[in-house]
């Protein structure tokens, strides 16, 4: 027989949850950006791939896409600002304009180097404009002054040199990335969206091994870019009166357009180029498209171990060093030795006496990694 008894009242669980705060009002004052984008002047026009043309391998590829945001990022003294300059020199020489934002260096030091880098007096006075900000974009008359020089010069690339500098002057973290994402809303790109390509600069971390593909900070350094991110690997060190040399290589390639004329390098970058300084000549500077080698024999496991006992030195190894503390042929440990600073895992720098001295920045896996 079913009883017909009432139950005990079940308690409501959610009896003292206060209810779902209310919507924020807001005014009704028409249509916002989440409403769908009309696509019809897009179907009209057709699609435009997107392609580099702002600066110049030698042979002619571009590197930088106009109208979307890239980075640049290395160790310091390994060439990222002389690299940039170059390519701020070659759109000057091309009739462009140019804006650099300095948040390192000064006025002065700038300008010797893109004169010395080639640039023509009149093309700085004419069509290069250099700000060095004291305080946020957000303060004062600040944005309006920068937005009237953009203006001005119409800049087919625009140059932020220390992004570190430029976040801590707004009081913003490197390594919270809604901070990087306010950083964008306000500087990068609204600068991109005047058509400019965006070059910002960066440091990395010294230790190789937990560098990965992007600046010191969030991987919204990486994420957040519309363009391409590039990192360069020192191979032979500048200065006064030497010929110094850095790798170029591809990190992040958003429009797809550098990849293809770029040759594979270590993990997960393409070598794209190799930036050669040498101040002392007619031609200073040059970003030469990356050569495949033809090497029938790469001696890789030598390379291994010529990178391991690179790693455990305590200091750069001149190559008797480097002979001394690996077993086998000294041809084929030369051998190997010059392959791995051909392939921009060693970098070479001059110690007493000329003494070619090795120092590894990006170690060589062995054949059981």
């Amino acid at each position: 027989m079913v009883s017909l008894v009432a139950a005990a009242p079940i308690d409501d669980p959610w009896a003292d949850v206060p209810p779902p705060p209310e919507p924020t009002a807001y005014a009704d004052s028409g249509p916002t950006s989440w409403r769908p984008v009309d696509l019809s002047e897009v179907l009209a026009a057709g699609y435009q791939q997107a392609i580099p043309t702002v600066g110049r391998r030698s042979d002619g590829k571009g590197l930088l896409y106009a109208g979307r945001t890239h980075s640049l990022n290395s160790q310091s003294e390994d060439g990222k600002s002389w690299c940039a300059q170059y390519i701020a020199m070659q759109e000057l020489a091309w009739g462009n304009g140019v804006l650099y934002l300095d948040f390192e260096d000064e006025a002065a030091a700038v300008t010797r180097r893109l004169l010395t880098l080639s640039a023509l007096p009149e093309w700085l006075s004419e069509r290069f404009a250099y700000v060095a900000p004291q305080e946020p974009i957000t303060a004062g008359r600040a944005r309006a002054d920068l937005m009237d020089a953009v203006g001005d010069l119409k800049p087919s690339l625009v140059i932020v040199d220390g992004v570190t500098e430029a976040l801590a002057l707004h009081g913003l973290e490197g390594n919270a990335g809604e901070d990087l994402a306010n950083f964008g809303r306000n500087v990068t790109r609204p600068l991109a969206d005047t058509g400019a390509a965006v070059l910002s600069l960066d440091h990395v971390t010294k230790d190789a091994e937990t560098r990965g593909r992007y600046a010191i900070g969030s991987v919204h350094k990486l994420n957040g870019l519309s363009g391409a991110a590039f990192t360069m690997q020192n191979v032979a060190r500048f200065g006064e009166g030497m010929a110094g040399r850095s790798r170029l290589l591809i990190t992040k390639d958003r429009p797809g357009q550098l990849r293809p004329h770029a040759l594979p390098g270590s993990g997960d970058r393409w070598w794209y180029a190799d930036f050669t300084l040498d101040t002392g000549t007619a031609e200073p500077a040059e970003l030469a498209a990356p050569v495949e080698r033809d090497q029938p024999f790469m001696p890789t496991v030598v390379m291994a171990k010529v990178s391991q006992a690179l790693d455990g030195a305590p200091e750069p190894l001149s190559v008797r060093d480097v002979l001394d503390r690996v077993t086998g042929k000294s041809e084929t440990t030369r051998q190997a030795l010059a392959a791995l600073v051909d392939g921009g895992h060693v970098e070479v720098t001059t110690g007493v006496r000329g003494a070619r001295l090795h120092r590894l920045i990006n170690p060589y896996p062995s054949e059981d990694e």
